[in-house]
């Protein structure tokens, strides 16, 4: 589980744009080299966002067997 937060300053809104989120996992053993797992990823339309201001979404994540991901995402003007 996360809680990240990301913020993306733009002139104007990608609306032909998808954002790509790839989910990774690293191995928990300590002290043993592994490289990181692929566990899926969501390609999401920006004019999604931008034409309803806000989303949280489950996904399906591509190219996993189950896995989902929660996303919420929001757009904000300055004026």
């Amino acid at each position: 589980m996360w809680g990240e937060e990301f913020t993306f300053m733009l002139e104007e809104p990608p609306v032909r744009e998808k954002l790509h989120v790839d989910v990774l996992s690293t191995s928990s053993r300590i002290g043993l080299f592994h490289p990181k797992e692929t566990l899926g990823y969501v390609d999401i339309p920006v004019v999604d966002v931008v034409n309803n201001k806000r989303m949280n979404q489950k996904f399906h994540l591509i190219d996993s067997k189950n896995g989902k991901i929660q996303l919420e995402l929001e757009w904000r003007t300055t004026s």
